[in-house]
């Protein structure tokens, strides 16, 4: 038996990955134009037409036994944009399975990732805790609300709304909304289609914000039927980048009462509930006998440090508000163990510097242990440090400088991504 061996996929390998995802993915072909449809995609990407996007594989003895899809997008992580890799379409061989053909596929993936220059990866899970064996943490927890049209708010708004049809302007006037939001909120990956094509793709046109000319926000919006007179407004992406675009798109959605039962909203900002007048589901179900349900939830983005030296050196160009302060991270990293040297970094006047771990080690170093999945939700602000200690994911040295490292690991907002890959 040949050692399994990690490469990239082309045309050669089209019908093994075709099979391949088909077994994995039976909803996406089960109709003859759904077939078609990957099909077609599948030769694009397979033929180098997807620039952002490749499929690789394992094989063993010549047999392809388990393919995925990378891809390269930039991240915005703590306000710095930074160049990171996606993981999408995991599917190994039916009779190949739980023999460590996926395992192996990721490792040489995410190692590829970083030869590449990358220093995180992301990945929406399906299923969570088997991608935490190999070091991703957690994100955002996706909200997915189910309320009444008139429970969102009606405000005065200046502006226009309008509903946009397509055209090449309203396109990139849609990406320049979407690019500003991704500038300014942590956790979010760049558009992966700068053409906006999927904003497109449902049955109802995306309903857009302007204001003086600018697109401020806009919704994504797709139809949940019932029955005939029975239908249900499912909110997919809202973007708004002021607060005078999000209550003109509320009071859109407030004036659907007379045609929509419910609007359905999914989120992964916590905060945007306060708007609502009642976020209750309306099922009256309730646990511990008071408690009302008000949302479903679920989980979001997965991150992963892939290089934290590589990673630390990506933030120095940003300002840190804390004292000065030098630490020494230490990461468990099973699944890459070429991670698992100290990375010492300090902190000087606001400005990050990655020292060198084997010359410049001081008595004065605070050390951090960590497990990199739980780092990785630590850095991009899915979890506070205090959180972390109590909860016994990390150990520190000396709790003497407690209040520098909270300021250092201190996050604006938590992690938020709705571009789906």
């Amino acid at each position: 038996m040949q050692e399994r061996q990690f490469k990239k996929l082309d045309l050669e390998d089209l019908d093994a990955v075709i099979a391949l995802e088909a077994c994995a993915y039976p909803a996406n072909t089960r109709r003859p134009e759904d077939h078609a449809r990957m099909k077609r995609t599948m030769e694009e990407i397979l033929a180098g037409q997807g620039q952002s996007r490749a499929y690789y594989g394992i094989f063993e003895d010549g047999q392809l036994l388990a393919q995925m899809c990378l891809l390269r997008f930039e991240l915005n992580a703590r306000g710095q944009r930074i160049r990171a890799g996606g993981i999408g379409s995991v599917a190994t061989a039916i009779l190949h399975r739980k023999r460590g053909a996926a395992r192996d596929l990721l490792r040489a993936g995410l190692r590829h990732l970083v030869a590449e220059g990358m220093s995180v990866a992301t990945l929406y899970p399906f299923r969570p805790g088997f991608y935490r064996t190999m070091g991703f943490g957690y994100g955002a927890e996706v909200r997915r609300y189910r309320v009444s049209p008139k429970d969102f708010p009606r405000r005065p708004v200046k502006g226009e709304l309008r509903q946009y049809r397509g055209s090449q302007l309203e396109r990139d006037a849609l990406w320049s909304c979407y690019q500003a939001s991704f500038l300014r909120t942590n956790g979010m990956i760049s558009r992966l289609d700068p053409s906006m094509a999927d904003a497109f793709r449902g049955e109802l046109q995306p309903v857009v914000y302007e204001h003086e000319g600018v697109v401020e926000g806009y919704l994504v919006l797709e139809f949940e039927h019932h029955y005939a007179m029975k239908n249900d407004l499912v909110v997919k992406e809202l973007v708004y980048n002021t607060p005078q675009a999000l209550y003109a798109l509320a009071g859109f959605l407030h004036r659907q009462v007379d045609q929509f039962e419910k609007i359905i909203l999914e989120t992964q900002d916590p905060a945007l509930m306060m708007i609502l007048d009642d976020v209750t589901a309306g099922t009256y179900d309730a646990f511990a006998s008071q408690y009302v349900e008000t949302y479903t939830a679920a989980m979001g983005m997965l991150y992963r440090v892939l290089d934290p030296v590589a990673l630390f050196r990506e933030m120095e160009s940003l300002r840190f508000d804390c004292p000065n302060l030098r630490l020494r991270v230490v990461l468990e990293d099973d699944f890459l163990p070429e991670n698992q040297n100290a990375v010492t970094v300090s902190v000087d006047d606001g400005r990050l510097r990655v020292n060198d771990a084997s010359k410049d080690a001081s008595k004065d170093d605070i050390e951090l242990r960590v497990e990199v999945g739980t780092f990785s939700s630590l850095w991009l602000g899915a979890i506070d440090l205090d959180s972390v200690l109590r909860l016994g994911l990390a150990s520190l040295s000396s709790t003497s400088t407690l209040p520098h490292l909270r300021a250092f690991f201190r996050v604006e907002s938590r992690p938020q991504c709705w571009q789906h890959f």
